[in-house]
């Protein structure tokens, strides 16, 4: 899992912006909104997946850098946040004895929803982001 803030405008996690070259955290996010500090949200987990659609269930440490492909741009890295905020989560999720990381209610992996598509014999890429309408089926055939 990754520890990030998001914006509370965009929504989009903070590794998302691009930052300026003034130094004071401002910077456009990837789709083109201009991102401030001020618009951060307090740490949240978001869940990550492998290249396979794989949930991965592993804490990123704070200061972490890994590949992204960002909307718009080419492969980049990204570093995740080492504020003292992101810090106390990570410590929290990972100190022995810690409480349990809250039940996700994100709701099925795409890996899931690929499978019962499949099954029902629904077209779904194999890659990327499941369609909207795949995603809704689903959900209305489980409920």
């Amino acid at each position: 899992m990754l520890i990030a803030h998001r914006c509370q405008t965009c929504q989009h996690p903070d590794y998302w912006r691009r930052q300026t070259n003034a130094g004071d955290g401002r910077g456009a996010c990837a789709c083109g909104h201009n991102c401030e500090p001020s618009h951060l949200s307090e740490p949240v987990q978001l869940p990550t997946f492998d290249v396979t659609g794989a949930r991965v269930e592993r804490v990123l440490a704070p200061g972490t850098q890994l590949g992204a492909d960002l909307p718009g741009g080419a492969p980049t890295a990204v570093v995740t946040c080492t504020c003292a905020a992101c810090t106390a989560l990570y410590e929290s999720l990972t100190t022995v004895g810690a409480a349990p990381a809250p039940p996700s209610t994100a709701g099925p992996s795409p890996r899931q929803i690929r499978k019962w598509a499949a099954e029902v014999g629904m077209q779904c890429p194999r890659t990327g982001r499941v369609p909207a309408h795949v995603a809704e089926a689903y959900a209305t055939a489980h409920n």
